[in-house]
């Protein structure tokens, strides 16, 4: 991870913090349940996917309701221009099995 990327993690604190407390990740089951990936390498201004690794529990309702929560949970606690601008789009993981993603359009 490079330093912008670190940078970028670092500004989404409050929002994992808000994913812990509304349950939909479980921080103490891995340190990764937040991070980024950068869709365009090599590519300015950079935009970054966010993958969220989900509690398995939350993966039994429909990914758009789970999508929903993030989603207000990530505009309710980030606010900063450059961080709203940056992210493209959301990766949902399951927390026992990376491969169970959706990556929604």
């Amino acid at each position: 991870m490079d330093k912008e990327e670190l940078e970028l993690i670092d500004k989404l604190k409050d929002f994992k913090d808000a994913c812990v407390k509304g349950k939909l990740i479980d921080a103490a089951k891995s340190a990764d349940v937040l991070s980024v990936e950068d869709v365009y390498p090599g590519i300015t201004p950079r935009t970054f996917i966010i993958n969220v690794m989900v509690d398995d529990k939350l993966l039994g309702e429909s990914y758009s309701d789970t999508l929903k929560k993030i989603i207000k949970l990530f505009y309710d606690n980030i606010t900063e221009d450059d961080v709203l601008k940056s992210i493209l789009t959301f990766r949902i993981c399951s927390n026992s099995n990376i491969l169970d993603t959706i990556e929604p359009s």
